[in-house]
């Protein structure tokens, strides 16, 4: 089976407007996309899925492992350290996950559940991570 955690960094439009869209992607988006890369060896692959969103496929992993993975994740963003300029500063994820073939046959169907879990964990106040299930549809 593989899963498809999706995730945004919550607070990218405060970023860009604090340290323009250039910085932020040079100095945030591509460390964080490096750590990512990193948290998923041997597991998955990581891929950046427009502006702010990430796409992890994590194949042969049960949904539990996935939802412990992405949670060990979550922590890691949360507790890192990003420098910009002179400046320090810590962000937070939001992850919505979605399972094959439990949600969808394709990649589209499961990315596009995978976005309405992550809205659904964005409005129960960021920094969470939430499942697919028909209540978040």
């Amino acid at each position: 089976m593989h899963r498809c955690p999706n995730s945004s960094i919550s607070t990218i439009q405060v970023l860009n407007t604090r340290f323009t869209e250039f910085v932020v992607d040079q100095e945030i988006l591509i460390p964080f996309q490096q750590l990512l890369s990193t948290a998923c060896l041997h597991r998955g692959e990581a891929y950046r899925h427009g502006g702010e969103e990430f796409l992890i496929l994590l194949p042969n992993h049960a949904a539990e492992e996935v939802k412990q993975f992405a949670e060990l994740l979550r922590g890691r963003i949360e507790a890192k350290e990003f420098s910009v300029g002179e400046n320090s500063l810590r962000i937070t994820i939001s992850i919505g996950i979605a399972l094959w073939p439990k949600h969808g046959e394709k990649l589209d169907a499961l990315i596009g559940k995978a976005n309405r879990a992550e809205h659904a964990a964005k409005a129960k106040g960021k920094n969470r991570i939430e499942a697919y299930d028909e209540s978040t549809a």
